[in-house]
């Protein structure tokens, strides 16, 4: 039977529309719009620039709740380079947001975040909001295939960091968070604006984006909470040139306010390339403008606000040499014995503005375990951050701190530390290699009998396999075999954290024949590098489930790895090592009747501890009082003390 011609020209027709079909774009978002990431309905995902085509393996999945995007690209700092952009159409002025919950790691300047553009095309208006590995939060633009602005950054590089995106008219705005609540715009490089006029038309696509700053390599972020509203209906803004007297330069950071006849800030923005923006947000009327900043005499104006509309205003600031103002914040981090913690991190976040604009501040607590920071007066959120050193290991947040003009503030953190041992040799971890061998051998096995194995020696510091064979291109199992220690089975149950460590250039890790991890890839066949990523300064973190861990018998750590350029300085652990190994806690620990410092032993240091508890010289956790209170459950006493001691030296035991 015979096709009619026209019938086989509709046909042929329908077929090359689909062959030829433009690419798909996501649904369109019609705030206010939430997206938890249960699923991936309603996007589109697409590599851009020179992350097209290049290396292959990029991807966006949703697992937990988490939009998880794996990107490519170059660097995006002079207007070239490439994403994986995912996203969806979008009418209208927005403000919209995202929780970046798990940062790249393959450069210092690998990005992820929120990008508005006009479509997919290379050169297409389009301005981004992102933060990277180390180097902190950014927001470029670009208003023309000819110009690309520079970065307008700060030093945040925080992990959860919220991103925003502000539009209104043909002006976008980047702004950051490390809460959620409390938001700035960027404030970087001189004379770069943390906003930018994009010559774009409805609809627009609006999404999130990964780029690895490397076409050859792909890089990997989580996001959450992806959020958009519209701007609030009948408000104003403002748009003020600032300028410092007898400066060419503008005054960058010098923070603009909009305050009401009470003086309560209204809304604010940080000048940058000399002007503040604020898109929306303020109440119609007259308000007093001031220019604010450390090292400048505050400069004052009034501006009339009009409903949807951006007023404009012009001031000048002058320099002085009269520092501003400020209150001191201290504290101490002890742990549950008293023992002063170094190297804390401590986090502090203006709960709005403070006297010199929105800010967060940074600080490591020294050898006896005190912070110090000058701040401007203000209400804080003082903020001891994750720790994998300590339990719980989530945030611990204080808030409404006040801090006044010429006053200290005080605020201290008991911390628990949990057990990290180096795995090294000197601590009596002997490591084995077997170098080179066949990329067909297997050798994780718990059971595996290490024919050939020689002794790796795994020192602090860096501990390359070259020193035992500096060949290129040749493959190696390294395997460690060791009995978890007393202090690591007392939690019993929890998942295990292996961590701290580089491995150069390419490897896959096992614990007990299960993989718990692996970085960078290279081809079976050594001679091809057809899709090599080395990922030799990638510090690993690597989660053990309690399933693989064998608590009372032999553990195996198998490592296969690869190395491509070699030299005596080079394979293995030649960057960072050893290895740390910690725990998880998922569950709660296993109660040892008197062991109060968590090592799961009962020891002259236990009945020291408990004695200061009964004197009154520490408040005991609630995992000390279980181990500790031996007689009511309540309250640890002396005689508790004198009982764990007698445990201690052999002269009874505690049932």
């Amino acid at each position: 039977m015979f096709l009619r011609p026209r019938i086989l020209a509709l046909l042929l027709g329908a077929v090359l529309s689909l062959i030829f079909a433009p690419l798909t774009l996501g649904q369109t978002i019609n705030p206010p719009f939430t997206d938890t990431f249960e699923s991936l309905k309603g996007w589109a995902s697409e590599d851009l620039g020179d992350a097209f085509g290049s290396v292959g393996g990029t991807e966006t999945s949703v697992a937990g709740g988490e939009l998880i995007v794996v990107g490519t690209g170059n660097t995006l700092d002079i207007g070239v380079g490439g994403v994986r952009f995912v996203y969806q159409k979008i009418s209208g002025d927005f403000v919209a947001q995202v929780k970046v919950t798990v940062l790249p790691t393959y450069q210092p300047q690998s990005a992820a975040g929120l990008m508005v553009r006009q479509d997919l095309s290379d050169d297409s208006p389009m301005a981004f909001v992102f933060v990277t590995r180390d180097q902190g939060t950014f927001f470029v633009a670009r208003t023309s295939a000819e110009e690309f602005s520079k970065d307008t950054g700060s030093k945040a590089t925080f992990k959860p960091i919220w991103l925003r995106l502000v539009r209104r008219g043909e002006f976008v705005q980047g702004f950051y968070s490390l809460n959620g609540e409390t938001w700035s715009n960027l404030v970087g490089a001189p004379g770069v604006p943390s906003f930018a006029r994009l010559p774009i038309k409805d609809p627009v696509l609006l999404g999130v984006a990964v780029n690895a700053a490397n076409n050859t390599a792909v890089d990997i972020a989580h996001f959450d909470d992806f959020v958009v509203t519209r701007p609030a209906e009948g408000t104003a803004g403002f748009l003020v040139t600032v300028t410092a007297k007898g400066e060419e330069e503008p005054p960058d950071g010098v923070y603009v306010r909009a305050v009401d006849s009470q003086g309560k800030e209204l809304g604010g923005a940080y000048v940058t390339g000399g002007k503040a923006l604020v898109l929306s947000g303020l109440p119609e009327g007259t308000v007093k403008l001031q220019a604010v900043g450390d090292g400048f005499e505050t400069a004052e104006t009034t501006l009339t606000l009009s409903a949807n509309k951006i007023a404009e205003a012009r001031l000048e600031v002058v320099r002085t040499s009269t520092p501003s103002p400020t209150g001191k914040l201290t504290g101490t981090v002890l742990d549950n014995a008293g023992k002063p913690q170094a190297n804390v991190s401590i986090l502090v976040i203006s709960e709005g503005a403070s006297a010199l604009g929105p800010l967060y501040k940074t600080a490591k607590t020294d050898g006896k375990g005190v912070y110090s920071l000058d701040l401007p007066p203000g209400t804080y959120s003082v903020i001891r951050t994750s720790d994998l050193r300590y339990v719980p290991v989530g945030d611990d947040v204080k808030k409404g701190v006040a801090i006044a003009a010429g006053q200290t503030a005080t605020v201290n953190f008991t911390v628990q530390p949990l057990p990290v041992i180096a795995l090294s040799t000197e601590n009596g971890y002997n490591w084995k290699i077997k170098i080179p061998v066949d990329p067909s051998e297997d050798h994780k096995a718990l059971d595996d009998p290490e024919t050939d194995f020689i002794e790796y020696v795994v020192s602090e510091g860096k501990s390359p396999w070259g020193v035992i064979d500096p060949t290129s291109r040749i493959y190696a199992w390294v395997r460690l075999k060791f009995k978890l220690p007393e202090s690591i089975k007392a939690f019993r149950g929890n998942d295990l954290r292996l961590y701290d460590f580089t491995f150069e250039d390419v490897e896959t890790t096992y614990w007990n024949g299960v993989k718990i991890g692996g970085a960078g890839y290279h081809s079976p066949d050594v001679m091809d590098d057809t899709g090599f990523v080395s990922a030799w300064n990638t510090v690993r973190n690597y989660t053990v489930p309690a399933s693989a861990v064998n608590w009372d018998g032999d553990n195996v750590i198998a490592i296969f790895g690869f190395v491509r350029n070699s030299s005596a300085e080079s394979g293995g652990f030649s960057v960072k090592s050893p290895p740390l190994l910690t725990v998880v806690q998922t569950a709660e620990p296993k109660i040892v009747k008197g062991d109060l410092n968590g090592d799961g032993l009962v020891s002259v240091a236990d009945a020291t501890l408990a004695l200061r508890f009964a004197v009154g010289l520490g408040t005991p956790t609630p995992a000390q009082l279980k181990a500790g209170a031996l007689a009511d459950g309540k309250r640890i006493s002396v005689a508790d003390a004198t009982r764990i001691l007698r445990a201690a030296v052999g002269l009874g035991k505690l049932e």
